[in-house]
């Protein structure tokens, strides 16, 4: 919770990180001090009863994931498309999150600490840092509106929405008129485009949007990375993690039996633990007839491994 006496420096890193689609994502790193403090802000605002942040948002909420983002929209769906936010925390209002706070009834004393040690005061005007754990949370909040507005809009047009803090996930509902919504995509993003700039005063990468339709050979159905299976009976991890996963996992099997001792293997075999964890839990919301182990990885060579290094952890 926010502790009003605790006045940390105010101090910022600038760095920058590549991204997978090419070029660099630039950030702006609070210091430990001020990180600490934002975390205590982060907390505060968990508790805060009077916030509102729309059920269609489902990026850096507690209990909330991609999984959760892939489960509201149906697996048959005739069409899954993606819209990016342009420069999304950098040129978010911050006033509009601030009179969100306000009309939660959190008071004036709250606010300013959070206006001052979570906003970054630049030369072009404040902002939310990509870098601050609060950014996510913060623009959730200041998205409520505009949430509300996108998914009526999406319903008009016959699908369904989700957002993962900048991107947009709108999938076709599976009814007597889908062929309409397939037809009408371009409204429908065209709709979209408008309400950011009307409400936010924001737009569109037009560059990241992407169409996925049902029997699409080349563009996989995705939603943030959760893979909808072609069968509509569940959902996989991408098949690159699936693969990287299998790849440990053999390569931990053939280390341990060349005799490898374990204590030089241990940092591969938590990097196995996570991918095979992340996907065997993206599975386990298929049907049950597909929700088994993942076949990219043998089985009999897993459970050697896991067996191995837990008898040595005993």
């Amino acid at each position: 919770m926010i502790d009003l006496n605790y006045r940390p420096k105010i101090a910022w890193r600038a760095s920058a990180i590549p991204k997978k689609s090419g070029g660099l994502r630039y950030l702006l790193i609070p210091s430990d001090e001020l990180k600490k403090a934002q975390h205590d802000v982060l907390d505060e605002l968990y508790h805060t009863k009077g916030l509102k942040i729309h059920n269609c948002a489902t990026g850096f909420i507690p209990f909330r994931n991609t999984m959760t983002s892939a489960l509201k929209h149906a697996r048959d769906s005739k069409l899954i498309l993606q819209l990016d936010v342009h420069n999304f925390f950098p040129t978010f209002p911050v006033q509009t999150v601030m009179d969100a706070l306000k009309e939660s009834g959190m008071s004036a004393a709250k606010r300013d600490y959070i206006y001052e040690f979570c906003v970054f005061h630049g030369k072009h005007g404040d902002q939310f840092p990509q870098g601050s754990p609060t950014s996510p949370y913060l623009t959730n909040i200041g998205m409520f509106e505009t949430d509300c507005m996108l998914k009526a809009c999406a319903k008009h047009f016959g699908y369904t929405y989700t957002r993962y803090a900048d991107d947009m996930s709108f999938a076709s509902i599976p009814d007597l008129y889908e062929n309409n919504a397939v037809t009408d995509r371009k409204c429908l993003v065209a709709c979209v485009a408008r309400v950011l700039d009307k409400k936010l005063d924001m737009s569109l990468s037009w560059e990241k949007t992407l169409y996925a339709f049902e029997n699409s050979p080349k563009v996989p159905r995705r939603i943030l990375g959760v893979t909808i299976r072609k069968d509509h009976l569940g959902y996989n991890a991408p098949k690159k993690l699936r693969k990287r996963a299998r790849a440990c996992v053999h390569n931990l099997y053939k280390a341990l039996q060349e005799g490898v001792p374990k204590e030089e293997l241990w940092p591969q075999y938590r990097q196995m633990q996570g991918l095979v964890g992340y996907a065997n839990y993206i599975r386990k919301h298929s049907d049950w007839i597909v929700s088994y182990f993942d076949p990219c990885i043998k089985k009999h060579e897993y459970d050697f491994v896991r067996k191995e290094f837990e008898a040595n952890a005993c």
